[in-house]
């Protein structure tokens, strides 16, 4: 899950360099309903933009978006 649309763009960023296949869910409702991302960095209507990626490589991709934390 990404808590603001900056984080969506790094994380996706990340996970391309590093070949990690993912999809991605929510990013073009943000501003469909309600009062869009305002307040809240993602539309609480829609909920937060989320970044799916395969079971094989969810403890690599945990990995890679912990080390940004840093």
């Amino acid at each position: 899950m990404a808590n603001s649309y900056s984080d969506y763009l790094l994380a996706g960023s990340l996970l391309e360099e590093k070949n990690i296949p993912f999809l991605v869910k929510n990013e073009g409702v943000q501003s469909l309903f309600g009062l869009g991302v305002v307040g809240t960095g993602f539309n609480p209507v829609t909920g937060p933009i989320e970044l799916h990626v395969q079971s094989g490589d969810a403890k690599r991709t945990v990995e890679i978006l912990s080390s940004q934390e840093d």
